[in-house]
């Protein structure tokens, strides 16, 4: 693999791409629901590089961004609810960037250091007749350091890098635009109406948060005789990674079914059968957000180690 560096020349380029609905696929399985106005749809990359030396023949730097912004829809079909047949946001925003510096400290030694930026985020995990939205947001950086050393019948070369990732799972319905909740009074609460709705309100995913750290060397040489290459080296890989999750930790879920619009009329109801449900959930709403009854409500703590090491030796003859 080849990366960009700098030169004894300053260099740079940039670029920018977009895309719209015209140019994009109509995803919906019914072409004529919940309008047959094809959805909105919007692409923005945007990103460039630059280069150059700090000291000529010395000392060299190499930069580049880029941003990512997309804007589509989710769609969702609810015949029993038909309110929240609907295309809802599915926001994407990502920003990459990466720079790098190389020193040319000899004509036999050289060392160069690399940082790598990531961060994203994205709303997902709802569609069709589920309306709970969760987003995924990652941040990632990486080092990498290197060098590089020949002399004679000799080569010398080490690497070393480090990676952090973060990742956080969390409710996403205010991003997509799905409902927060359905409790009149505006608490957090979760809903399911059985062979109705799967999920309406805070995500039972959110939230969690996933930490990984890692730390990888590698030193390669080789030795030349006459005819024969002898390369041997050895890699060092350590891997630490702590999930932790509270299922159901934004809100509690209470469950129910579905009843008949004339039903919900003649109990009370507005003739919704929803308005009808929620009106006998009041209670179970209350009791849930006052004893703040949530399943499985604790963190979840999942350690993870993984160290590895390589050695590896070969000769080569040329004939």
């Amino acid at each position: 693999m080849s990366l960009r560096s700098g030169s004894n020349e300053f260099h740079g380029s940039g670029f920018g791409f977009f895309r719209d609905e015209s140019f994009s696929s109509d995803l919906r399985l019914n072409k004529t629901s919940p309008t047959t106005t094809k959805p909105p749809f919007d692409r923005q990359i945007l990103g460039g590089r630059a280069g150059g030396f700090f000291i000529k023949n010395k000392l060299f730097w190499h930069a580049e961004f880029e941003n990512n912004n997309q804007d589509g829809q989710q769609f969702t079909s609810v015949p029993s609810f038909t309110q929240f047949t609907k295309a809802f946001g599915v926001p994407l925003d990502e920003r990459l960037a990466g720079a790098r510096v190389d020193w040319r400290i000899t004509d036999q030694l050289s060392a160069f250091y690399r940082f790598n930026h990531n961060n994203n985020f994205g709303v997902t995990g709802f569609g069709g007749r589920d309306l709970s939205a969760f987003g995924n947001l990652n941040n990632t950086n990486t080092h990498v350091a290197g060098i590089d050393y020949s002399a004679g019948r000799w080569t010398h070369s080490g690497r070393f890098s480090y990676l952090n990732f973060n990742n956080f799972i969390v409710d996403a319905n205010t991003a997509a635009g799905t409902p927060e909740t359905l409790d009149p009074a505006g608490g957090p609460i979760l809903v399911r109406v059985t062979g109705g709705v799967q999920d309406i309100g805070p995500d039972l995913l959110a939230p969690q948060q996933t930490f990984q750290d890692n730390l990888q060397g590698k030193y390669d040489a080789s030795l030349s005789s006459g005819n024969h290459t002898f390369r041997f080296g050895l890699s060092y890989n350590h891997i630490e990674e702590a999930v932790f999750a509270s299922f159901f930790g934004l809100s509690a879920r209470i469950r129910g079914n579905i009843s008949g619009a004339s039903f919900a009329a003649l109990n009370g109801g507005t003739g919704d059968p929803l308005s009808y449900s929620l009106t006998r959930w009041s209670w179970a709403m209350d009791l849930a957000l006052s004893a703040k009854e949530r399943p499985w409500d604790f963190p979840t703590v999942v350690p993870l180690i993984i160290v590895s090491v390589f050695i590896y030796g070969c000769l080569e003859t040329e004939a």
